[in-house]
């Protein structure tokens, strides 16, 4: 059984004034205020310093808002025990709002960066036009599935039993899949330019290069490769 952690933000814009409250995996809950200084200087960091290239940093951001969560009562820290006790992923369900809507919650950092190693964690979009009502498409989910296999890299993908594992728990599904088979930019870009996909799915090896910039690994040719910086 999933063990989750839930963190809900609310901001009053007129008192300009933000709490969070703290649902452990066991349902208890406390809320308490959040000083808008601390939350407002982490957001400059983001924006003003090329954090992405600082490994330095991105453990600052990460600790701060890993100590953000967890609060004085060490509830994270006691949301993670039970996770392992279990032998289970924390599941994270953050619920941003005001000025914690653009915080990097996926730097998470305690010890060593805990996403997605120890935690998933799933942001909760924008309540903006949840009332209003979509007509939906009848017509098939379309998917395109590619994977970027290098040679040079390791482990080496499986990615032919996880192209047939997708077809066979979708058979008897309204869904088309495409598959593109060069695992280049140039044949994401082709197949994105011709087709409207529903769901992207890539498989691949991630790094992060010499200067901390996240990258994903993607075929050429045989005789290069090239990076998909995220």
């Amino acid at each position: 059984m999933p063990v989750t952690y839930q963190a809900v933000f609310q901001y009053k814009k007129e008192k300009d004034e933000l709490s969070l409250t703290r649902i452990m995996p066991d349902g208890s809950q406390d809320t308490e205020p959040v000083d808008l200084e601390s939350i407002r200087q982490i957001d400059k960091t983001c924006q003003d310093l090329a954090w992405n290239l600082s490994p330095d940093i991105s453990q600052k951001i990460g600790k701060d808002l890993f100590n953000l969560l967890n609060g004085d009562r060490q509830t994270l820290l006691r949301a993670f025990k039970e996770a392992d006790d279990q032998g289970e992923i924390l599941q994270i369900y953050v619920n941003p709002n005001g000025p914690t809507s653009n915080l990097p919650f996926e730097l998470l950092y305690h010890n060593n960066f805990i996403v997605p190693s120890r935690a998933h964690i799933t942001r909760r979009v924008s309540d903006w036009g949840h009332k209003k009502k979509l007509q939906p498409e009848n017509r098939p989910l379309t998917i395109l599935f590619m994977a970027c296999s290098l040679e040079e890299l390791s482990p080496v993908l499986e990615f032919e039993k996880e192209e047939e594992t997708i077809y066979e728990v979708t058979k008897d599904l309204p869904i088309e899949i495409d598959v593109e088979d060069t695992g280049s930019l140039e044949g994401l870009a082709e197949c994105l330019a011709i087709n409207k996909y529903d769901v992207v799915h890539l498989s691949g090896h991630a790094d992060i290069d010499n200067n901390g910039v996240p990258i994903f690994w993607m075929e050429r040719s045989e005789e290069h490769t090239s990076e998909l910086q995220s």
